[in-house]
């Protein structure tokens, strides 16, 4: 069976065909990286690294197509094609991070570089052709090492984002290898008591800060590139959406306006007494950039109240949707405040809704007060 040859370019993160018109590839004429993808005579489908040369990539497919035609004429040709620009896995990733680097968050690129480094640790193999399921099986036993103390959710999120790289840079396996399971966060969220002991402890500044990520459910780099434009004073909300320096939230449910009610006049307040304008940060480091660092503040106020535990954006967001709910407010109107499409997420929060609690008690007592007044009891 007679092998087509493609040639891949990775462009700004995406791959793309390269085209051909009357048997010659056409250049795209942008930088990009290039892989060679084929199937050989066993229907083994194989993906060859050529690095960001163009013209390397063109002349190995020219190499095999000759092997190829002179083995159907019954005169095999001795070529070092199996030496010859094989798939590096050290190149692959190191391209494909740069591609990361270039089109996604810092956060992003950087989960990316210590999951594959992980990888690697765990992979014997040196060329991109040579992994199978095996290698990611054996990568599965890797993350469930003890002495990694890694927890399910992390196991599965590392796996998937390896791959994820596998599939970006054609790698295709041998067979299935399922992802270990995932496990959906606890949404645990904080009490009464270890609010107040953070709020007292914290400086005005520190507390401001505390009380918009809790009274608005935002994540924090939202908050850390938010700035007195995206509030609103006087209908009282406060905008998410993208800007200049910032490409905005993951997804289109991310834009959103969130009501904040006295928070509104606060900032406004701050804004004011501070002589800054509506187009200045709210929370800024002393380089005058986005604060990336809130959590790090947020966890010293913690640590000085005595508070244990997780003390991360998933629990100020956790928290605002709980109290949200003993409070009465709808699921939707919910979902829509903090960013997210599916319901599941908001349900799973009224597991942890304790009917002990006295918010819980107090909600479910007013649906009845007028009844029970009239009973007399």
């Amino acid at each position: 069976m007679k092998a087509k040859f493609t040639i891949r370019a990775r462009i700004a993160g995406s791959f793309k065909t390269v085209k051909e018109k009357k048997g010659e590839f056409i250049d795209p004429g942008v930088p990009a990286s290039y892989t060679i993808r084929y199937t050989d005579a066993t229907g083994k489908r194989i993906t060859e690294s050529m690095g960001n040369d163009f013209a390397a990539a063109v002349a190995r497919v020219k190499d095999h197509k000759a092997v190829q035609a002179c083995e159907a004429a019954g005169k095999p040709l001795t070529v070092q094609l199996e030496t010859q620009g094989s798939s590096s896995l050290t190149q692959e990733i190191d391209t494909f991070l740069e591609d990361v680097q270039i089109s996604l968050r810092r956060k992003t690129y950087n989960r990316y570089k210590l999951d594959l480094a992980y990888f690697k640790q765990s992979c014997t193999k040196t060329a991109l052709s040579q992994i199978r399921a095996a290698d990611m099986k054996a990568f599965k036993k890797f993350l469930a090492d003890p002495k990694l103390d890694f927890a399910a959710r992390t196991q599965h999120n590392v796996f998937t984002n390896v791959m994820h790289f596998l599939n970006e840079v054609g790698v295709k396996l041998d067979q299935d290898v399922t992802a270990p399971k995932f496990v959906p966060r606890r949404a645990d969220a904080y009490t009464d008591q270890e609010l107040d002991a953070m709020r007292e402890v914290a400086d005005p500044e520190q507390r401001l800060l505390i009380d918009c990520l809790l009274f608005t459910g935002l994540r924090v780099q939202e908050l850390a590139f938010s700035t007195y434009n995206d509030i609103d004073f006087d209908a009282c909300t406060w905008k998410v959406q993208a800007k200049e320096n910032w490409v905005g939230p993951k997804t289109a449910a991310g834009l959103r306006d969130i009501p904040i009610h006295t928070l509104a006049a606060r900032l406004k307040k701050r804004m004011e007494a501070n002589h800054r304008t509506k187009d200045d940060l709210i929370f800024f480091n002393s380089e005058g950039t986005p604060n990336l660092h809130i959590l790090r503040i947020i966890k010293r106020v913690a640590k000085k109240a005595g508070v244990t535990g997780r003390v991360d954006n998933h629990k100020f967001r956790a928290t605002a949707i709980t109290r949200w709910l003993l409070d009465g407010v709808d699921i939707y109107r919910i979902m829509y405040w903090v960013g997210h499409t599916n319901a599941n997420v908001i349900l799973a929060y009224y597991k942890r809704v304790n009917a002990g609690t006295k918010e819980a008690q107090e909600s479910a007592g007013k649906t009845f007060q007028r009844f029970q007044a009239m009973a007399g009891d």
